[in-house]
């Protein structure tokens, strides 16, 4: 197998599986191309390297009408999505404020509702929220992702879970980011399950639906040993939120983009009032 994108796989017989390798390579210009990527010509270096710098930004790099107001974090994505049409259409708010466009339905192939808008999320950034809605076979899905460019260094987020306060504290997971639990031996690597804007405990119950809902590899051929195992391991991750008795555990996200994030139970506060809560960075390494 041999996948540019990295989407792959190939069970692993025990811990050591002398005729199963993975090598991991730098993407080729066609594969690049290939996957959609925009890939600059051989004479866009010198360009690049002989233009003046642009000016410095603050905040996200964004246009005018990426940029929009007033969300509502108490509500779903989708309800925010359709108070904004009915503003737009009743003239409350700018046709500059937000932006929709048509594309195809992944699941049955004719025009649906693409809505693109910018918030803020409070001590993070501005963040990019898709909404996707088609109306003829009904499917919906939402995400958000961190709006600018790919952090210089790789972060890791680690939230010492303590109390079911901190279940509450907003998290927003990329799908450049890993998500590790080392008390029931958890990992979840990048790319696994798309991003979201939730709670530490909405994030949790998301990767137990994914991982029950989505699994190729719990059907009536699986072994009974591995299926009782991963059935074990969704059961652990309920737990985390529904026990009090499983406090405290420790969550990880470490993001290779810099583009996840872990709110503070008190923002107003200094960082030094919250020590269940780390960041650090580190440098980012091939396959992070």
């Amino acid at each position: 197998l041999d996948d540019p994108a990295g989407n792959s796989f190939i069970e692993s017989i025990g811990t050591s599986d002398t005729r199963l390798s993975k090598t991991l390579y730098e993407r080729t210009r066609e594969q690049l191309q290939e996957m959609g990527y925009n890939v600059p010509q051989a004479n866009d270096t010198h360009t690049a390297a002989t233009a003046a710098p642009p000016p410095p930004k603050h905040g996200a790099d964004l246009p005018d009408h990426l940029r929009a107001a007033n969300w509502d974090f108490s509500k779903s994505i989708e309800d925010n999505i359709d108070k904004r049409r009915e503003e737009e259409e009743s003239g409350n708010i700018g046709r500059d404020e937000a932006l929709f466009f048509e594309v195809d339905c992944h699941h049955c192939g004719t025009k649906g509702r693409q809505d693109m808008c910018a918030i803020d999320i409070p001590g993070f950034r501005e963040c990019l929220v898709m909404a996707f809605n088609c109306p003829h076979c009904g499917v919906r899905n939402n995400e958000v992702k961190a709006a600018g460019a790919i952090g210089d260094k790789a972060r890791r987020w680690t939230l010492r879970v303590t109390d079911p306060e901190d279940l509450n504290r907003d998290v927003l997971k990329s799908d450049s980011a890993a998500v590790r639990i080392p008390e029931i031996d958890f990992e979840m690597q990048q790319g696994t399950q798309g991003s979201a804007f939730t709670t530490v405990e909405g994030l949790i119950g998301k990767i137990a639906d994914h991982l029950q809902e989505s699994n190729p590899f719990t059907g009536d051929s699986s072994a009974q040993n591995e299926l009782s195992a991963f059935t074990q391991t969704i059961d652990d991750l309920r737990k985390l939120c529904s026990d009090p008795s499983c406090l405290p555990f420790t969550l990880v996200l470490d993001d290779a983009a810099d583009h996840s994030f872990i709110g503070r139970r008190h923002p107003e506060r200094p960082q030094e009032d919250d020590p269940g809560l780390t960041s650090e960075v580190r440098e980012q390494s091939m396959g992070c």
